[in-house]
């Protein structure tokens, strides 16, 4: 496990879900000198997988990483499926559904191997033209209202056994997370265009259901043209001890946190404003650290293995960061950390931390970035899909996943 966790700690994917052309991979050589180990054109994505723009990645934990993307179809193409990476060398190794007809299109996955031999993955927006640069975040929500399904996934099989229709509550599903216990068959999904988290379960007739469990109360957005627009739950995130959910309203600007020991019943118990407020007559002070405001809206989040520093950055798409929040195109986005009471539940914005994200462009001229994942270099709540299911029982999950051989 030594190579495995060095590799994880230096090594960082980063699919490119808004441009049909390329992923890359970052290799940190140290912690200030980053650098690009390699660039995978879309050339070999799409010779070797026969799929396209590149969306969300995972490791599998056993020397693979596990990659959703679209088929190379027109750009209205709502189909899909995963390639596979080499852990090692990170070439694409071969589409992993390949040779069946389940071809659906896949945005955020999630898996429990070791119980239950099953991934659950969410549609997303559902279309690769959304991702234009010319499609407005209102229209892309009306676009992409039919891609309201989770789908069900065989993982030794490789197919889809079962769609899971969320509704119009549930429509623009996003992120999937399981309950870091192997034994529970409960996870979450949040809804962009809905304002809603569901959970999502099996029940002793060995099928999957979902229902929602938490709802936000629509905004007033007050430039013109827009008019109760949905919150954009963009990211999940599960305390290790899974009593606490997190979750990015990005339109609101909000960071929440829930109390789920009883996952049917959602506690809000922590609630924190971290940057502008969407509704251009709102108070400009509020939020920020420092006095300095935070430009745009909670997108990403990752949180620490001990539960009390829950980091987050605020660009989600750049079309529709110009959009939304102008100022985080022109000053870059941020990184800003919330501290966690992880005992009673309580968010705080730290006050002492905050980071700019600008750099210096090819003639030496400040420009501004817009950043999205974050992930600490030894592991986290985020990143640890495979940390809680490995430290089980590691000889019978690589005995039946069947991908490497363990030795005493």
């Amino acid at each position: 496990m030594g190579k495995m966790k060095a590799q994880v700690m230096e090594c960082w994917l980063s699919p490119v879900c808004d441009h049909p052309g390329y992923t890359s991979s970052m290799w940190l050589l140290t912690p200030k000198a980053p650098a690009i180990k390699k660039v995978i054109e879309d050339e070999m994505i799409r010779e070797r997988s026969g799929l396209t723009s590149p969306t969300t990645s995972h490791c599998l934990g056993f020397g693979q990483v596990m990659v959703s993307a679209f088929d190379k179809g027109e750009d209205q193409c709502d189909k899909g499926g995963f390639f596979v990476l080499d852990g090692e060398t990170l070439d694409v190794k071969e589409r992993w559904d390949s040779g069946h007809d389940s071809n659906v299109f896949c945005h955020d996955f999630w898996y429990q191997l070791l119980t239950h031999n099953v991934i659950i993955s969410s549609t997303g927006w559902g279309r690769r033209d959304i991702f234009n640069g010319q499609t407005s975040i209102k229209d892309a929500i009306s676009q992409a209202s039919d891609s309201r399904n989770l789908h069900v996934w065989d993982f030794e099989k490789r197919t889809v056994t079962q769609a899971i229709d969320l509704g119009e509550d549930g429509a623009v599903p996003l992120a999937v997370r399981f309950l870091h216990d192997a034994d529970q068959s409960v996870g979450f999904v949040s809804s962009a265009s809905g304002s809603a988290i569901f959970k999502f379960f099996k029940t002793s007739d060995d099928k999957w259901y979902a229902k929602k469990v938490i709802s936000f109360t629509p905004g007033e957005l007050s430039r013109d043209g827009y008019k109760s627009l949905p919150a954009v739950t963009s990211d999940l995130v599960l305390s290790l001890n899974d009593r606490f959910l997190y979750c990015c309203n990005w339109m609101y600007g909000e960071v929440r946190q829930y109390d789920v020991t009883d996952t049917d019943n959602p506690k809000l118990v922590g609630q924190v404003q971290i940057c502008e407020v969407y509704d251009k007559n709102a108070n400009p002070d509020e939020g920020g650290v420092k006095g300095q405001r935070i430009h745009g809206g909670p997108s990403n989040m990752t949180l620490s293995l001990d539960g009390r520093r829950l980091y987050v950055t605020t660009s989600l798409f750049s079309r529709w960061d110009a959009e939304i929040y102008p100022d985080t195109v022109k000053n870059g986005s941020s990184l800003v950390m919330i501290d966690i009471n992880p005992d009673e539940g309580g968010l705080t914005l730290n006050q002492g931390f905050m980071a700019e994200l600008t750099g210096l462009g090819d003639d030496g001229t400040s420009v501004s970035l817009l950043a999205k994942e974050m992930r600490y270099p030894g592991g986290d709540c985020t990143s640890d899909i495979f940390l809680s299911l490995c430290s089980l029982q590691p000889k019978k999950v690589f005995k039946r996943l069947g991908f490497i051989r363990f030795d005493n």
